[in-house]
Formats: C-alpha cells, structure tokens, sequence
C-alpha cells in the first residue's frame, strides 16, 4: 500500500501412516480421508499433449500480469483505485512542495510522509481483527468516506488560506488513519474477488496502481500548482475518493471461508501476534521486508530535496516523481512476469535488492539531471520488483482465518520502516548532506542483499493453506464444556519405537508450531517413565472455545505436518487424545463433577 494511497526428508517405520486427526480418539473425519482421493476429470481423459497444454496454460495464467482483470469485479475495483491514487499522490505532491520551501525543509518533507506511515503502523493490527470479523466490503468503504471526509475540510481550510505546515501534517495523519483501516480489509478481500492462481497477478496489478498514480499524479499536481492555488489539488483528491466509494458499494460481499465462532477482539490481536511469532516463513518476510523498506526508502522520501538540489521548479518535481513510477510500472509489465517463469522468489529479491543499492548509490554520486533521471527510474523498478514479491509471499503464508490480520501486520512492518527510514534519511541529509545518506542507503540495501542470499525464503514457504475439513469427534464426555471455561489441557499419547526417535523429534519439532500457531499458549514432550516407548504430547489453550478455534483454523498444510508425525506411532489404535479443564479450587463447590458410577473419563 503506498502510504498516501487509499489501499493502496527423515526415517520412515515400517508401519503405514495413521490418517486419524489429533482432536480425539474417535475414527478420522471424512474430509481426512477424502483429501488423499485424486480427483477424476469429468469426461474424456486428457492425453499427455493436452495435459502439458493444460499445465503451460495454468503456468502462464500465473504469471500474467494481466489475468486478474479478466474478472470484472476487480477490474472496476482497479480502476477505481488507481483514479483515487492518482487524486492522492497529486495531494502529496502539492503538500510537499508547499513544505519544501518552509524553513527546515529536509526534516518538514520527510515528517509528512512519517505522518502518513505513523498512523498505519499504530492502527492496522486493530483494522485487521475489524477486518477479520466484519464485512471487509463495508470496513472499506468507511475508510474511504473518512478519506474523502478528510480531503474536503482540507479543501477547505485551504480556500480559507489556513492551510499551513501543521495543518497539513495533521491531515496527513488523518489520510494515513483512513489507509490503516482500508488497506488489511481490501487486501484479505482479494481472494474473495479472484482466484488463487491470480493472486501474483491481482496483487502486481495493485503494485501497478501504486506506480501509476506515482507517474501520472505527480505531473499533474506538479502541473497544478503552477496553475491553480493548493486547494484544487486538494479537492481533486478528495473526489477520487468517491470512485472507489462507488465501486465498492456496487460489489456484493464474496463467500466467506469459516473461521469459527467469534473471537474477541482483543484476542483476535493477540491471536495474529501469536500466529506470527511461531511461523517462520512469516517472520522472514517481516524482517526482509523491513530491512529492504528501510534503506530503499530513501531515493522516494529524498526526492523533493533532490529536486531542490537541482534547482528545478514543481512541474519538474512531479515529472521526476513520475520517472520514478514509470520504474516501476515498466518492471511490472515487462520484467516481473518473465522473472517470474524463470527465477525462484530469492534469486527475484536478489535482483531487486542489487538494483536498488545501485540506484541509491549512483544519486550519491551523481549531480546532474540527466543521470538522476535513469537511476530513479531504476530505483521505482527495484521498488516495484522487491515489493510485489513480498507481498505474494505474504499472502502465501497467511492461512484463511488470520488473513486481514497477518496483512495488516506486514502492512504495520512495512509502514513502520517507512516512516523511520523517512525520519532517518532525512535528519542525517539534514545534518549531514544528501550524498551522505543517499550513499548509507545503499550500503544499507548490499546489506539487505546479503541477508536475503544467507537466509532464503522458498524452503519456507507452506505448501497449501487451504481449509481442511477437520471434524473432530469429542466423545465420552460426561458434559459439555463452556465455551469460557479454562484453560484446556490437551495430551496425545504415542507409541515410538526407540530407533525412531530421533526422527520422530523432528516431526514434533514441526507440529509443535502447529500447535502454537493455531491457539495453544504452552506446548511440551515428555517421556513416560513406567510405559516405555510412550510419548506424551501436551499443550494447553486458554479456554475451549479457543481450542474449538484451532479445529476451524486446521488447513492442510496442518494436517501434512500432523500425519508426518502420526507416521511413527505404533500399534493398531490411533494415539489416545485426553482434554482436561483446569479445576477452580475458589469455585471448587462450583467445580466438574465426576460421573455417578466413577468411571474415569
């Protein structure tokens, strides 16, 4: 999202594998089974020529640029999103000129882009959990009321003349309060409208829209502001709001896959948090993405200095800002997609990364228009090729149930890099020089590039997220439980040949993210001292609608993880699954009552 945009291998026992889910002892789910079945084609049978066809099809549907726009519903919602991007970014370009000729002008322009990102790093995990449990279609379309909202009182306050430094500052944080709230909605929104094999696609378009709006509304706020006082600008911005106000309220809401019951909110937050702290794949892409946000920020946030710098005039700003987009939307056409069919996601980043820190070390050095223009332009493909990816990666690794959520995190980390490394590049071009941080900068990104080559992103990337049909069977309980009582202690009992535990600890290794990920607050293995051979698996949960919530939450890639360590257990039962609930000695009058007849259950 641009920040003034709107959305902008082991040892395998001789045994077969157990199929049984670890929610109980009962026989497995019928959507357990099921998953294994292959699928036969309905009528003739491809031949090994129509099935290669078939596969080069879906290949190249992967990675067309253009394949989500074939779906009308998100063309219209494309459209709309580059005509408010492009009222937006003409916005930007009219406020940053005005500061730009303010005393303190380094620290002025770099604070105003800081107050765009500050509100979305502060507000977007609590956007997200709204997302997550709201209608996404209407959570968009309050953040862009609140954006028109604020564009038409600046509008005013400019006519009036009142459109000064802190004014603008504060409606810049008001602009970036509305793309909190829009930005996790509209992105969790995305498989609703296209199909998985369009995401790269649904989500390069939305980069292009970015890029567009950076080579098309800066030349025309750079051209206004010559022409027409600020508040034109401003309230041409305010308008393009409304395009997407009335694409979205014509879009009826898409199927929504299930979640589970509802869930706090203050613990859907703490659910996303603890869903990211135990995925790696997830941690990788936040902290590459940050690091990657932080250094090649500088060439943007640094642009209207570098203008100043040349002593060139505010048409030119915007022409240069636009050569700046034109990188981009250039790599997304041309270069992204061939990337794509020939390159693995690190060699993509790799790429990007060295393109970026040439670009930002070249204007270190470089002094005169004609070879600022190039290395902006590389710069805005960099940009372009490096964020796509990390947002495909992203939306790759967030399971259907904490999507909004997870997108407003990444949307928190990258807003966040954005708004520090503004700050940054500009106090040390303020007490240091332009060259000087322009040149951190790209030592910065050759950093960046080294640690993407040291700790790769493919081999983390899950297989498949979708939503397994796990259905749990809790049989023999002498009552149900509450859904507030708590915490849950679960433990799954396994029978190990000693030869195989080593391998079998790898697996638990896996699995006990699984766990964690999904709702259990503590995770253990212990060894039975009087049965040996048996294992203990034990996790708690905070209450047992949380642990009904990690039944719904169950994808396959969940199960892939679960039977690859079910594989190991011994015997013709499936591992015995026991819940207990905490007793509450206070209420202990109050407390679980054993059945009449003793039995232990």
């Amino acid at each position: 999202m641009e920040p003034s945009g709107p959305f902008q291998p082991s040892r395998t026992p001789s045994t077969p594998p157990d199929r049984t889910a670890a929610a109980g002892p009962s026989p497995p789910a019928k959507g357990n089974t099921e998953i294994q079945k292959p699928t036969m084609p309905i009528g003739p049978v491809p031949g090994p020529d129509a099935a290669a066809d078939t596969a080069k099809a879906s290949a190249a549907e992967s990675t067309s640029t253009f394949a989500a726009l074939r779906d009308p519903k998100f063309r219209w919602l494309w459209a709309a999103n580059v005509i408010s991007g492009i009222g937006s970014m003409m916005h930007a370009t009219a406020a940053a000129w005005i500061l730009v000729n303010e005393a303190g002008a380094a620290t002025l322009v770099t604070l105003l882009q800081t107050m765009v990102s500050l509100p979305i790093f502060l507000f977007a995990l609590p956007a997200g959990a709204l997302a997550d449990m709201l209608d996404k279609r209407r959570v968009v379309l309050g953040s862009q009321l609140a954006g028109f909202f604020t564009a038409a009182v600046l509008t005013g306050l400019a006519l009036a003349g009142m459109a000064n430094a802190t004014v603008l500052l504060i409606s810049a944080f008001a602009l970036g309060m509305a793309a909190a709230f829009g930005f996790p909605a509209w992105q969790a929104m995305l498989p609703e409208l296209v199909g998985k094999s369009r995401w790269p696609s649904a989500i390069t378009l939305g980069s292009i829209s970015i890029n567009l709006a950076r080579s098309l509304g800066p030349v025309a706020g750079g051209l206004l502001i010559g022409l027409a006082p600020p508040a034109v600008v401003f309230g041409i911005n305010a308008v393009s709001f409304l395009a997407v106000v009335t694409a979205v309220a014509t879009l009826r809401s898409g199927k929504r896959e299930p979640a589970g019951d509802a869930e706090p909110f203050l613990s859907s937050m703490a659910a996303a948090v603890r869903h990211i702290r135990y995925s790696p794949v997830i941690r990788r892409v936040l902290g590459g993405q940050a690091l990657y946000i932080f250094m090649a920020v500088a060439p943007a946030a640094l642009l209207p200095l570098i203008a100043r710098h040349l002593k060139l005039e505010g048409a030119a700003f915007g022409a240069l800002t636009g050569v700046y987009g034109m990188g981009g939307i250039l790599t997304a056409f041309v270069a992204l997609p061939v990337m794509r069919r020939r390159w693995p996601v690190d060699r993509i980043f790799q790429v990007s990364g060295l393109g970026g820190l040439l670009a930002a070390g070249g204007l270190a050095i470089v002094d005169s228009l004609s070879g600022v223009v190039p290395l902006l332009f590389l710069a805005g493909g960099a940009w372009m090729a490096s964020m796509s990816q990390f947002t495909i990666v992203g939306q790759a690794s967030f399971p259907h149930w904490v999507r909004a959520r997870a997108s407003a995190v990444q949307l928190m980390v990258t807003q966040g890099a954005f708004a520090l490394g503004a700050v940054v590049w500009g106090q040390l071009t303020q007490h240091g020089s332009l060259h000087l941080a322009l040149g951190v900068a790209a030592g910065g990104l050759g950093i960046s590039v080294l640690t993407g080559w040291r700790w790769p992103m493919q081999k983390l990337l899950p297989r498949d997220l979708t939503p397994h049909e796990h259905r749990p069977r809790h049989g023999g309980f002498f009552r149900e439980p509450q859904p507030d009582e708590g915490p849950v202690l679960v433990e799954v009992a396994y029978r190990i040949d000693p030869a195989d535990e080593p391998a079998f600890f790898q697996a638990m290794r896996e699995l006990r993210g699984v766990r964690l990920r999904d709702g259990a607050f503590r995770w253990g293995l212990y060894h039975d001292l009087v049965r040996p051979g048996i294992l203990h698996e034990v996790f708690l949960v905070e209450d047992w609608s949380t642990h009904m919530r990690q039944h719904a939450r169950y994808t396959v890639e969940s199960w892939r993880i679960e039977q690859a360590a079910r594989q190991f257990h011994k015997g013709p039962e499936p591992p015995a699954v026991t819940h207990c609930l905490r007793v509450n000695l206070r209420g202990a009058s109050d407390g679980i009552r054993p059945p009449e007849d003793g039995t232990d259950r």
